[in-house]
């Protein structure tokens, strides 16, 4: 079992992720968004903020959404 907290690994396959766009030239940092369903729970996913650099991204800018508990939230999602 890992040690990881959920949140830490979700962040860091988005970081990995987006560290890897950046390196080939996939991204020009604020384009387009990066998105994953949650592992433990289909009805929740995460993307990363609007505005957000998908080559350098930081813990907050990953938003987390349910599919069952719809609302406004704070409009930092895209």
């Amino acid at each position: 079992m890992s040690n990881i907290k959920p949140f830490t690994a979700i962040y860091n396959n988005f970081y990995k992720v987006g560290e890897a766009l950046l390196r080939v030239n996939g991204n020009n940092t604020h384009s387009g968004n990066l998105s994953m369903l949650d592992p433990n729970d289909p009805h929740r996913f995460f993307i990363t903020a609007s505005g957000s650099q998908i080559g350098a991204l930081v813990p907050r800018d990953i938003v987390s959404l349910s599919f069952t508990d719809v609302r406004w939230g704070d409009g930092r999602a895209s």
